[in-house]
């Protein structure tokens, strides 16, 4: 089937109400490869027919990419009818917006910012053990090649670690705060 069939499928399954089925379809035929207009159709009808109100946003913030990407590679006047196709496009997330906003929790912030508060640490956190284990490379490059003597290169290890540990904690003080 192409692209356009298989979009029409599930939009199919969507319009009966069968939205297990058109979950299940859309899992099966959505890839990176399917053209941005049909994966952010697709995005479009799962986050409709997915329960859970994380996820659902989830799939909206990946149409609404979608939308941007769709935008710059069908600029006006790329062919007769784009701007039709955009406005019914931007209705369509809209419309799904607004759906969304309806029943999401009273604490969707809070947990929000939980969330990202919490990967950004996890981040900040794999940045350090990054950059002290370059630290590490290029001490251990340095006393090898006699620049420094290997207790200058593990006094400095220590101090450097001792510094990051404080970093951390202060984030963690901050983000608690």
């Amino acid at each position: 089937m192409s692209h356009a069939q298989e979009l029409d499928t599930a939009i199919d399954l969507y319009n009966q109400e069968q939205y297990d089925e058109c979950i299940a379809h859309i899992n099966r035929v959505y890839r990176d490869n399917v053209p941005l207009y049909s994966g952010l159709r697709y995005n479009i009808l799962l986050a409709c027919c997915l329960d859970d109100w994380h996820e659902a946003e989830n799939r909206r913030y990946y149409a609404e990419n979608c939308y941007a990407n769709w935008c710059l590679f069908n600029p006006d006047g790329s062919y007769e009818g784009v701007e039709r196709t955009r406005t019914t496009l931007r209705d369509n997330l809209d419309e799904l917006s607004e759906y969304l906003a309806s029943f999401r929790r009273d604490d969707w912030k809070e947990t929000q910012m939980f969330w990202t508060a919490t990967e950004t640490a996890e981040a900040e956190e794999e940045y350090a053990a990054e950059m002290a284990e370059a630290e590490e490379e290029q001490q251990a490059r340095l006393a090898e090649e006699g620049g420094i003597d290997n207790a200058e290169a593990e006094e400095e290890q220590q101090i450097d670690a001792a510094e990051a540990k404080e970093e951390e904690q202060d984030l963690a003080a901050a983000e608690q705060s």
